[in-house]
Parts: C-alpha cells; sequence; structure tokens
C-alpha cells in the first residue's frame, strides 16, 4: 500500500538547466518530507504500530518519492507496542485504508497526497523558474 509522486519526474523533464534540475530535486525531498510527517500525523493510532512502520523513499534518482507500508512488516511480526504483545497474521493496513463492511476506511496516504497538492505544484513551479 503506496503512494508515489510523479511530478518531480514530470518537472525533470522540463527541466533545462543544472541549477533547476538541483532546484527540483531539492523541492522533491522537502515535499517528500512534509507529505510523510503530513501522513503520519493523519495515521490511526490506535497502537501506533502502523505509523511507526510508515516508510519513504526517494525514487528515480531523487526526483520522485514513494511513501507506504511494506507486508513484512506487519504479516508475521509481533506489536509490542499493543497491551499485550500480539502476533499480527493480517496485512491490516489494507483494512484502515479500504475499510471493510463494520468500518470506514481511512485513506490517510491518499489524504495527505492530496493535502500538498497545491504546495507541490506552486514548488516545482519555483524550482522551474531557478535560473
Amino acid at each position: 500500500m503506496t503512494v508515489r509522486n510523479l511530478d518531480g519526474l514530470k518537472a525533470r523533464v522540463l527541466a533545462r538547466t543544472r541549477r533547476q534540475k538541483q532546484a527540483v530535486r531539492a523541492f522533491t525531498e522537502t515535499d517528500l518530507g512534509e507529505t510523510f510527517d503530513l501522513a503520519q500525523a493523519l495515521c490511526n493510532r490506535d497502537t501506533g504500530y502502523a505509523a511507526s512502520k510508515m516508510f519513504a523513499q526517494l525514487t528515480r534518482g531523487g526526483y520522485n518519492w514513494v511513501i507506504g507500508f511494506l507486508r513484512t512488516d506487519f504479516v508475521g511480526q509481533v506489536n509490542t507496542l499493543a497491551s499485550p504483545p500480539r502476533l499480527i497474521t493480517e496485512f491490516y493496513i489494507k483494512f484502515v485504508l479500504e475499510g471493510t463492511r463494520f468500518m470506514a476506511g481511512n485513506d490517510f496516504l491518499a489524504t495527505s497526497f492530496r493535502l500538498r497538492m497545491a504546495q507541490r505544484r506552486i514548488g516545482y513551479r519555483d524550482a522551474l523558474r531557478a535560473r
């Protein structure tokens, strides 16, 4: 379960000078950090285990990023933050994001991506104006 930013690669294609490419890469790193912090803030906090296992990674030479969860961080692991500690048998983030018939979903990954969309466009526009 991930959310990906592909706008950085689009901005890199439009960047003509080295300074513009450096500005795009620098803004992508800033955007990753701010979107990751927002996603962690919006994450459900029953025990805090999901927020502690969220990852963020730059991709494509630092022009794109991905935020999400790995199945291996959940299935077969012991949640020591729960009381009492318990074995995790499902990739339960899927149920948190999409919901079940008993619980509405909370897609905090997509929400954090959408909430930062305007700042992302402004940031890439300013990066491409660098000369």
